[in-house]
């Protein structure tokens, strides 16, 4: 899929993207990596850089004192300066996006018309959620997998496919398998 003499760099929107970046760092792609995530992930390893995005909305406590966000959809996505500077080098940016959480979804809307527009070389792996998750980014969703589905520089992983195909293999499983299978788009 990849053919360019340009460096890479890999790119993690959300926690379905930070997850993959991890994976694939592990098997030993070299690149640049990068996850754009909320909370912040303890979990990288040294080479993988990490900006935590908190997107607009509001933190909450439950009644036992354990603290969650919601964020507001609603509200108009403000990019940090941070991430929009990851795009000036010359380079060919693979970005890995799950889309169902709102950093995923949300900058890789942001995101997919505007590396087109400004003619960056990259490629969008969008990871869609099982049907069963959480579906208040449904309706961006379905209008970013009908915009781009046909464009040749992304690309779409359903892991209802997956449930489908492997059954009630653990999940951690069938995500080893989504990450391998995102590794193999890579190196093609």
């Amino acid at each position: 899929m990849i053919h360019t003499n340009k460096p890479l760099h890999l790119i993690g929107f959300g926690g379905a993207g930070a997850n993959s970046i991890i994976a694939i760092q592990k098997m030993g792609l070299p690149a640049k990596y990068t996850c754009i995530t909320q909370p912040e992930r303890k979990d990288l390893a040294p080479e993988i850089t990490c900006i935590t995005f908190m997107p607009p909305g509001e933190r909450r406590i439950t009644k036992t004192g354990k603290e969650f966000f919601i964020p507001n959809r609603q509200a108009p996505l403000e990019v940090p300066k941070t991430i929009d500077d990851l795009f000036e080098p010359n380079a060919h940016y693979v970005i890995i996006a799950g889309l169902g959480g709102y950093t995923g979804t949300y900058l890789m809307k942001h995101f997919g018309s505007r590396l087109q527009d400004n003619q960056k070389s990259f490629t969008a792996i969008c990871i869609l959620p099982f049907s069963f998750e959480r579906r208040a980014s449904k309706a961006i969703i379905n209008q970013i997998h009908q915009k781009y589905k046909a464009a040749e520089n992304f690309h779409f992983i359903d892991l209802n496919t997956y449930q489908e195909k492997f059954g009630d293999k653990p999940i951690t499983e069938l995500f080893d398998q989504v990450n391998q299978d995102v590794y193999s788009l890579i190196k093609l």
